[in-house]
């Protein structure tokens, strides 16, 4: 595998999940303000982050070689938390980019080549699922 490689396309992902959660940030207010509304935009919010970047966040964390990211996602309906964390994430991978490609490199006991790129799937997976809810959101904010 090739760990540069993973760690661009991971990084870029990362970027695009930020995004995505700024959307539902954005769409929060209007949805916010009726209880039928607000069902469906919650909803929505619960599965809005990729669960493969906390596993990401997992395998940096555990093991042999680590970095350190101490920020904790929290189970809220609050969106913002999600992008937070996200950001952090993204903010870590900046910082620390060699010593993550050192992790990659050396994963042997938490995770194999395979399971970093179902990671990396799920997260698009998960990122294509939310772009369209937030299609579906923005029509029902015109209705």
């Amino acid at each position: 595998m090739n760990y540069e490689e993973y760690y661009n396309e991971l990084s870029s992902e990362l970027e695009r999940s930020a995004s995505v959660l700024k959307e539902y940030d954005d769409l929060e207010a209007h949805f916010m303000s009726s209880t039928h509304s607000r069902v469906r935009y919650e909803s929505y919010v619960l599965s809005s982050m990729p669960v493969g970047i906390v596993d990401i966040v997992y395998i940096l964390t555990s093991g042999t070689m680590t970095v350190s990211f101490d920020m904790e996602l929290k189970n809220t309906l609050k969106n913002n938390t999600r992008l937070q964390y996200t950001l952090g994430v993204s903010r870590l991978f900046d910082k620390e980019r060699v010593k993550i490609l050192g992790i990659f490199k050396s994963l042997t006991e938490i995770a194999n080549d395979d399971v970093l790129l179902n990671i990396l799937n799920g997260i698009r997976n998960d990122l294509s699922k939310n772009e369209d809810r937030i299609v579906k959101l923005k029509e029902l904010m015109r209705r």
